[in-house]
């Protein structure tokens, strides 16, 4: 977690560590892309009232029915939560507590999009999330990245082919420097991952090597681009002194 935490750039989500147990998680509800070519939501992501009636899903959505788990509640209440989400987007904690012995994630905005629950019922909003990544935790390979993969493709409208895609114009708006660090981080998180086959669905593994690529190319291009900026600065310097060396 603390890995994924302390990273930037992804096309779908935004983490910020919160202490060593608690990850804050902002996903984007609709891609941008997507809602510029179908403005109308489409009848495949329309909202629909399941069999239990305190549960308001989309069909994408299946597998959240019955999605609450039992009471099991976080060290930070829903009611003391003082971060909030950016437009479009839908925040979550996802913590793992020593206690609970695997990790668990609360919605923390736009309750209404996943359940029907009262703006006062303190207990319904720390009820967590029941997810496969989760159920799984114990008896496969499961990571926090498999986890965040869950949320963004039950999260964002339409679900991504790559939940875990960069945000090429996120890392080329960095200055240089901090565009070396964030890239290659980023990479190295890749590198990982697509490593560890067993950690990563198959049905985007393909486009996680192609997003690896795409940003090693970009770190060692940044990495070029410092190297002629400095190149560039000793020559300025040098030609800033030949006056003075001449009036010696």
């Amino acid at each position: 977690m603390m890995l994924l935490g302390s990273l930037q750039g992804f096309q779908y989500f935004q983490p910020w560590l919160r202490g060593k147990e608690e990850l804050l998680l902002t996903v984007v509800n609709e891609d941008a892309v997507w809602q510029s070519h179908y403005p109308f939501p489409a009848p495949n992501v329309l909202s629909v009232q399941c069999q239990d009636q305190n549960l308001r899903l989309s069909p994408s959505r299946e597998e959240m029915a019955g999605n609450m788990e039992d009471m099991v509640p976080p060290a930070s209440p829903y009611e003391r939560e003082i971060s909030m989400p950016g437009t479009n987007c839908t925040l979550f904690l996802l913590a793992v507590y020593a206690k609970y012995q695997h990790p668990y994630v609360w919605i923390r905005s736009s309750h209404e999009r996943f359940v029907n629950v009262n703006k006062n019922d303190a207990l319904a909003h720390d009820s967590p999330l029941k997810l496969k990544s989760i159920s799984e935790w114990n008896v496969k390979s499961i990571h926090i990245w498999n986890v965040v993969a869950e949320l963004v493709q039950l999260c964002t409208i339409p679900p991504p082919l790559n939940p875990l895609a960069l945000d090429m114009k996120y890392f080329e708006s960095l200055p240089l420097t901090e565009r070396l660090l964030s890239s290659g981080a980023v990479a190295k998180f890749l590198q990982r991952l697509v490593t560890d086959t067993s950690s990563i669905d198959k049905d985007y593994y393909h486009l996680a090597l192609e997003d690896l690529s795409a940003i090693t190319k970009f770190h060692f291009q940044t990495l070029r681009d410092i190297w002629l900026h400095k190149a560039q600065q000793n020559t300025e310097i040098s030609d800033e002194e030949k006056p003075d060396e001449l009036s010696l």
